[in-house]
């Protein structure tokens, strides 16, 4: 059984978990478009977008962040999601996050 929504999963990323589960879970079930953001936690300052089309990675980009801004960097998380979501292939049906 193929999955036809397109689905964004954002998360912060330390060590691998139900995020990063649920991703290799699509991937498997070749979801037609998973957009996979990547955010960095506590000293880490690398996010990174991939997508996947019917199982198949098709884009990746990275971002670094040359210092931390402390709390203010969740703000700034939270943008770069929306800009990414907003500027990677239109609408999307499901978003965990």
């Amino acid at each position: 059984m193929d999955i036809k929504q397109k689905i964004v999963i954002a998360t912060h990323e330390l060590i691998y978990g139900v995020p990063q589960s649920l991703r290799d879970y699509l991937i498997k079930r070749k979801a037609s478009h998973l957009l996979f953001i990547g955010l960095p936690f506590l000293d880490s300052r690398k996010a990174s977008l991939v997508l996947y089309k019917e199982g198949q990675k098709i884009d990746e980009k990275i971002s670094f962040r040359n210092r931390s801004l402390g709390v203010l960097d969740y703000f700034a998380d939270f943008f770069q999601v929306i800009l990414w979501v907003l500027t990677k292939s239109g609408t999307h049906d499901l978003f965990i996050g």
